[in-house]
């Protein structure tokens, strides 16, 4: 995946879960199948792994369910979370 790609991928998850008040644990959670509804179909593959690598970053958190795994932002890393934001 090119870099560029990479942090469009990442903006765009990041600000969906920000703009979803996804912060903490203990808050609002979501789907990771609703993480990635907005993106067009051919690129969710993508997104998808985004996301994995972005979990394994510390930058998101996961938990798995039966029904699907939640992910929501993680509350210590907010200052690298802006700055991937603002690029």
């Amino acid at each position: 995946m090119k870099k560029s790609s990479y942090l469009k991928y990442a903006r765009l998850i990041l600000r969906r879960l920000l703009s979803e008040h996804a912060v903490s644990r203990s808050g609002k959670q979501m789907l990771l199948e609703n993480v990635v509804k907005f993106i067009p179909t051919e690129e969710r593959k993508e997104a998808k792994s985004m996301i994995k690598k972005l979990i394994r970053l510390g930058l998101l958190k996961s938990k798995p369910k039966h029904y699907g795994v939640h992910v929501w932002l993680n509350r210590e890393k907010f200052s690298e979370i802006e700055k991937v934001l603002q690029g």
